[in-house]
């Protein structure tokens, strides 16, 4: 396994819904992020992160609308009502890497998966520098860390009371 491809380096925030004893609302965007890290004690950078994302039957795959992400100390503004977004951001001269993002939704799969990649300027293949990449070993300031972030709707015809889940890896 490459560095960064290990478990527990994912965590997941959701919708507050304490106050309405567990409910979620029907028609309103429920916003969720998923935080992931380098190991702290990896031995280099990350060159690749992927996030999947499996949506639960109770929400509406075809209502996900990616949010930003962030990625050490860059962060990329998704333009608004995205259910895909792909781009290649040259920050060569700051970080000596593009950042290549890929980040959508299958319907059919009914999955979220976003693959963040460090892609050599020189080459144009995947970064293979263990001293420059994506993530650092993750340190007190969070410098190893980022997140990805999407809003997703409830299915409406979910019947009222049946329990949604989500996770992430």
């Amino acid at each position: 396994a490459s560095s960064g491809a290990f478990a527990g380096a994912a965590s997941m925030t959701g919708p507050y819904t304490l106050d309405a004893n567990g409910f979620v609302p029907i028609e309103q965007a429920l916003p969720f992020t998923v935080n992931f890290q380098n190991d702290p004690a990896a031995a280099g950078y990350t060159h690749e992160v992927r996030v999947t994302v499996p949506i639960d039957p109770g929400l509406a795959a075809q209502s996900v609308q990616l949010g930003d992400i962030k990625i050490g100390n860059i962060t990329v503004h998704v333009p608004a009502d995205r259910g895909l977004f792909q781009g290649d951001f040259d920050f060569t001269q700051s970080n000596g890497f593009i950042l290549r993002v890929s980040a959508g939704v299958d319907l059919k799969s009914r999955g979220a998966t976003w693959l963040l990649q460090a892609i050599d300027p020189l080459t144009g293949e995947l970064l293979r520098d263990p001293t420059r990449g994506l993530l650092a070993p993750n340190d007190a300031r969070g410098n190893g860390a980022g997140f990805v972030s999407y809003t997703i709707e409830a299915n409406p015809d979910t019947p009222t009371g049946i329990k949604i889940t989500a996770q992430a890896s």
